[in-house]
């Protein structure tokens, strides 16, 4: 899946702005008329809002602390290694009319036995989410960025936060006992927006880092499990 960076970096340090005073806002006036996220659009119902997804409505509106940024390098890093801090902020989902989807659709999920026609299809996800970064000078940063997918291709990876991931527990004879995976490094470019940490993102990136060396060892700005 391709992602659409709407927005561009036009000199060092400075910052992008949004027009749109909400998230779901900007997926409807910006993305969605691309459509570039997906193929065989004839076939889509409308857009709603996905019920998959409860977003804290505190985190609907696009928040304008944006931040710009401070380092020579175009580098960022997972403030920490974890799934605790990541947000969603808006979640918009269009049904495939599997009446008349061909059977041959990548998007159809049940074709009947005869493969003529299809029994049931995917939807098309939009969705925007953020974590928490620093750069290679030490800045911290909420960084934002779009993620789209077809349900039918979901996996779990799917959303993770940026730069984070998870592993089978070794030994483990439980399917899906994950356990946190080691960090990787990102790129300015990966990101749409990027704002100040609030009050209660420094709280929770304390709390991540509280004892995180007895997990982890550090790399430079990567996490290691130990």
């Amino acid at each position: 899946m391709k992602m659409i960076l709407l927005l561009t970096l036009i000199l060092p340090g400075l910052c992008w702005a949004l027009p749109q005073s909400s998230w779901e806002q900007y997926l409807r006036q910006e993305v969605i008329p691309g459509q570039q996220e997906f193929e065989e659009l004839t076939f889509l119902k409308p857009w709603k809002n996905d019920s998959d997804f409860v977003i804290d409505p505190a985190n609907r509106n696009i928040n304008q602390r944006e931040k710009n940024f401070r380092c020579q390098s175009n580098n960022l890093w997972p403030s920490h290694p974890y799934q605790s801090t990541k947000e969603y902020h808006a979640a918009l989902r269009a049904e495939y009319d599997y009446t008349r989807l061909p059977a041959t659709s990548m998007y159809c999920m049940i074709p009947n036995p005869t493969r003529r026609f299809c029994q049931r299809a995917a939807a098309a996800k939009l969705v925007i989410t953020s974590d928490l970064y620093v750069d290679d000078c030490g800045n911290h940063y909420r960084g934002f960025w779009l993620t789209a997918y077809a349900s039918n291709f979901e996996s779990m990876g799917t959303l993770f936060a940026k730069g984070r991931t998870a592993y089978q527990r070794p030994g483990s004879s439980f399917r899906g006992d994950y356990m946190t995976g080691p960090t990787y490094g990102l790129k300015l470019q990966d990101f749409l927006y990027l704002t100040e940490l609030s009050a209660k993102d420094q709280r929770n990136l304390t709390q991540s880092l509280t004892g995180i060396e007895r997990h982890f060892k550090k790399n430079g700005k990567l996490f290691i499990p130990r």
